[in-house]
C-alpha cells in the first residue's frame, strides 16, 4: 500500500497488533521481501491503483495467502483471482484488520482435515469390507452417543477431561474457566465456531476417532445436535447449494468415485459464500501428499432420516460467515468430479438420508438388537462390536467402578467384560467374568430369563475354547431350553444355541450332526434376520467349514464366498470372526493346491491376529504352521522353516510335546529341515 499521510491510522493500528507489519516503497522492495520470507504465509493490503499484471504476480506467489485491495474505481480484470479480497475504501481500519485476522483464523477452522468414510454399493472387490463394516460401525457408534442417558455430572467431567488435555497451556486453560462457567446448552454453536479448544479437540476426536474422548465430550456433541436440529426447524433449505474449500490427500482424492456414498466423519462446515470458500485454499500446487478441492453440495430435500444441519449465523462467533453446519456423520452421494479453470478439483455431493445405503435394515437391526436392560452400556457394546475389543475393556472397567457394589447392572457389565476378553483372546479371564455375571444374576432373576440364557451360551463358548465339550454342551443345553421355553423353537437365540453345539459336533468329529445343526440354525437365522447380519455369514461359514473337512470343495467354496459377502458389508476389516473365515478359505485352497491363494488367505488371517492378540498368542501358532506348510509346498524351505519354528515356540508355551497337535507341528518342522539340507 502506497505511504501517505491517509494510511498513517492504517499503519498505526498494523503496528500494535499481533500481526507482523511491514511497508514498501516500490514493488520490487514488496516482492523482494516476499521471496526472503517465503516460509510465512503473507497477507498483503494494496490500493487499486496497482497494475493488474502486478497484483496477478503477487497472487501468484506461494507465501501471499491473501490480498486485500482497498477499491476506489471499478473492478479491474485482477477480479476472478482466488486470492483477493475487495474491500471499500471506506473501510474502517478497525474493520479492516478484524476482517484479515478472523480469514486467517477461519483459513485454519475450515481447511482442517476432515475423516471422510468411503461406501461402496454392490462391489465384489475384498476391500470394501474395509469400508462398509467401519462406515456401518462409526454410524452405530455416533447414534450409541446420541441416544445414551446422560447424568448431571457429565459435563464436569468433560471439562476435567478438558483440562488434562491442555495441563501445559495457561493461556487455554483460562478459555477453559471462562468455558466452565458460561457456557449453556443454547451456546453449544457459538463456543464450536470460535477458534478455541472446543473446536480443535471435539473435531480432532471426531477425525482421528478418538473413542475415549468422544465419549467423555458426549454431552456437547448432544447438544450441537440438539441445537442444530432447533435452527433446523427455524429455516428453509430446499434446493439450495452451499461450499467448503477442503485439504484433502491425493490418495483419498482417488478413492473418490461418482455415485459413491460418502460419510463425513466430523462436523461439516460450509458456506453460501463459493467466492468465500475459494478464497480460504492455498495454492494447487501444494508440496507433499495435500491437494486443495471443494466441495459443492447440493440439498434437494431433507427428511427425518436425515441428520440434522441448519445456517447457524444467528448462534455462531463470525454471523457473517453465512455457515452451513452439518451434523457428524452425515452422508452425500458423489455426482460429479472435475477441474475447474483454476485447476481446483470440484466435487458434487448431494445430501442423503441415513436410508439412502443398502446397509439401512442391518443398521436399524442391529441398532435395536442391544437388550433393554444393557441400554446404558450401548456405547461399549457397539465398541466391541466395532472390532474395537481394547476401547471397549476399558469402557466397561469404568463403569464397574462406578457402579454401587450392589447394583444390578453389574452382572450385565461382567457379561459385557467377558465378550470382550474373549474377543482379546484372554480366554481364561474371560470364563472367570462370565461365570460373576452367571452368579450375580442367579441372585437376582429367576431361573428362566433370557439374561441367564445369554451367559449360558457364552460360557459354553468358553468351556468349548477349553476343549472341554461336555461342559459346553451342558451350558448351551440350558440356554436352550430357557430359549425355547420363553420364546420358541425358532427363535434366534435357540439358533444361536444350534449353531455353538454345531461347533462342538465339529470338534468330536460328528460332522453329520455339525452340519444338520448348521443347517438347521442358517434356515431360522434366514427367516428372522436381515439377509447381510453377521450371525447369517456365520452359519454359511459353520457349513462350509463342515463341507471342507468332508472335501466337497465345490459346496465349501460356494458356502465361504456367501459368509464373505456378507461380512464385507457388516463387519470392521479386524473383526475375530473373520480370522476363522480367511483360515477356512486358505485350508480350502491348500487342499486343492492352490498354494498362492492359500496364502493370501492366510496372511490375511495373521495380520488381523497381529492386531488383537499378543504376539506369542497360542492362536498365533496355528497362522504360522499353515504359513509354513504352504511354504514348505512352494519349496521356499527357508521361510517354511522360519514359520514352522516361530509355530513350535509358541505351541511349546501352551503345549505339552506329547499334544497330538505338538507331535505333528514338530514332525513338519524337521521335514521342512530336512528339505532344506537337501536342496
Amino acid at each position: 500500500m502506497d505511504i501517505n499521510t491517509e494510511n498513517q491510522e492504517y499503519h498505526k493500528r498494523l503496528r500494535i497488533s499481533e500481526i507482523q507489519f511491514s511497508r514498501f516503497q516500490t514493488i520490487d522492495e514488496c516482492e523482494q521481501y516476499i521471496c526472503h520470507n517465503n516460509q510465512c504465509q503473507i497477507v498483503l493490503i494494496v490500493n487499486d491503483t496497482l497494475p493488474p499484471e502486478t497484483i496477478e504476480k503477487f497472487h501468484n506467489l506461494r507465501s501471499v495467502s491473501a490480498i486485500y485491495i482497498r477499491q476506489t474505481h471499478e473492478p479491474n480484470n485482477a477480479q476472478n483471482l482466488r486470492k483477493i479480497w475487495r474491500i471499500p475504501d471506506s473501510t474502517d481500519v478497525n474493520q479492516l484488520m478484524n476482517k484479515i485476522q478472523k480469514h486467517e483464523q477461519r483459513r485454519v477452522h475450515w481447511l482442517e482435515p476432515t475423516g471422510i468414510s468411503n461406501f461402496q454399493e454392490n462391489d465384489d472387490d475384498n476391500t470394501s469390507i474395509e469400508i462398509n463394516g467401519e462406515f456401518l460401525h462409526s454410524q452405530l457408534l455416533l447414534d450409541s452417543l446420541l441416544t445414551m442417558n446422560l447424568s448431571d455430572r457429565e459435563r464436569s467431567t468433560a471439562i476435567a477431561y478438558f483440562r488434562k488435555e491442555y495441563a501445559t497451556n495457561t493461556s487455554v486453560l483460562e478459555k477453559i474457566n471462562e468455558f466452565e462457567s458460561t457456557y449453556t446448552a443454547n451456546q453449544a454453536l457459538f463456543w464450536y465456531t470460535q477458534s478455541s479448544f472446543f473446536y480443535s479437540i471435539l473435531n480432532k476426536s471426531f477425525r482421528i476417532q478418538n473413542i475415549d474422548a468422544l465419549y467423555q465430550m458426549r454431552i456437547f456433541i448432544r447438544d450441537i445436535h440438539d441445537q442444530l436440529i432447533e435452527q433446523q426447524r427455524n429455516g428453509s433449505y430446499v434446493s439450495i447449494q452451499v461450499y467448503r474449500g477442503q485439504l484433502i490427500s491425493k490418495a483419498e482424492l482417488e478413492r473418490f468415485e461418482v455415485d459413491e456414498l460418502v460419510s463425513m466423519n466430523s462436523f461439516f462446515s460450509t458456506t453460501f459464500e463459493q467466492t468465500y470458500a475459494t478464497f480460504l485454499l492455498p495454492e494447487q500446487d501444494l508440496e507433499g501428499d495435500l491437494t486443495s478441492v471443494l466441495f459443492e453440495i447440493t440439498i434437494n430435500e431433507y427428511s427425518s432420516s436425515t441428520k440434522p444441519f441448519a445456517n447457524i449465523s444467528e448462534k455462531s462467533a463470525f454471523p457473517d460467515e453465512q455457515e452451513v453446519l452439518f451434523m457428524a456423520g452425515s452422508i452425500f452421494r458423489i455426482t460429479k468430479i472435475n477441474l475447474n479453470t483454476n485447476g481446483i478439483n470440484v466435487i458434487n455431493l448431494l445430501l442423503c438420508g441415513d436410508d439412502s445405503h443398502n446397509l439401512k435394515n442391518l443398521f436399524e437391526y442391529m441398532r435395536i438388537d442391544i437388550p433393554p436392560n444393557t441400554i446404558p452400556l450401548t456405547y461399549g457394546i457397539v465398541l466391541a462390536n466395532a472390532g474395537k475389543a481394547e476401547q471397549a475393556e476399558k469402557f466397561f472397567r469404568n463403569i464397574l467402578n462406578e457402579l454401587p457394589n450392589d447394583d444390578p447392572m453389574i452382572a450385565d457389565v461382567l457379561h459385557q467384560l467377558g465378550n470382550v476378553l474373549d474377543d482379546r483372546g484372554e480366554f481364561d479371564e474371560s470364563l472367570e467374568f462370565y461365570e460373576k455375571s452367571l452368579s450375580n444374576k442367579l441372585k437376582i432373576l429367576s431361573e428362566d430369563t433370557p439374561s441367564i440364557a445369554n451367559t449360558y451360551v457364552c460360557c459354553g463358548v468358553a468351556y468349548l475354547r477349553k476343549s472341554e465339550f461336555d461342559r459346553a454342551r451342558e451350558f448351551y443345553q440350558k440356554a436352550m431350553d430357557i430359549y425355547k421355553k420363553v420364546y420358541d423353537d425358532d427363535c434366534q437365540d435357540v439358533a444361536m444355541c444350534l449353531f455353538n453345539i454345531a461347533d462342538i459336533d465339529r470338534f468330536e468329529k460328528k460332522y453329520d450332526d455339525s452340519l444338520r445343526n448348521n443347517q438347521r440354525a442358517l434356515e431360522i437365522w434366514t427367516k428372522s434376520l436381515p439377509e447381510n447380519h453377521p450371525d447369517i455369514a456365520r452359519a454359511h461359514m459353520g457349513i462350509a467349514h463342515i463341507h471342507n473337512i468332508l472335501m466337497s470343495g465345490t459346496e465349501s467354496l460356494e458356502h465361504y464366498k456367501q459368509a464373505l459377502a456378507i461380512m464385507q458389508d457388516a463387519l470392521p476389516p479386524t473383526h475375530p470372526d473373520l480370522v476363522s473365515l480367511y483360515d477356512g478359505i486358505g485350508k480350502l485352497y491348500y487342499s486343492t493346491d492352490e498354494n498362492q491363494i492359500a496364502l493370501e488367505y492366510f496372511e490375511l488371517s495373521l495380520e488381523i491376529k497381529k492386531q488383537l492378540y499378543a504376539p506369542d498368542h497360542q492362536t498365533m501358532a496355528d497362522s504360522y504352521h499353515s504359513i509354513g506348510l504352504v511354504y514348505k509346498d512352494l519349496g521356499d524351505y527357508q521361510q517354511a522353516v522360519s514359520y514352522l519354528q516361530e509355530a513350535c515356540t509358541i505351541q511349546s508355551k501352551y503345549f505339552s510335546s506329547d499334544d497330538e497337535v505338538s507331535i505333528v507341528l514338530f514332525n513338519d518342522l524337521e521335514e521342512a529341515k530336512a528339505a532344506q539340507n537337501r536342496a
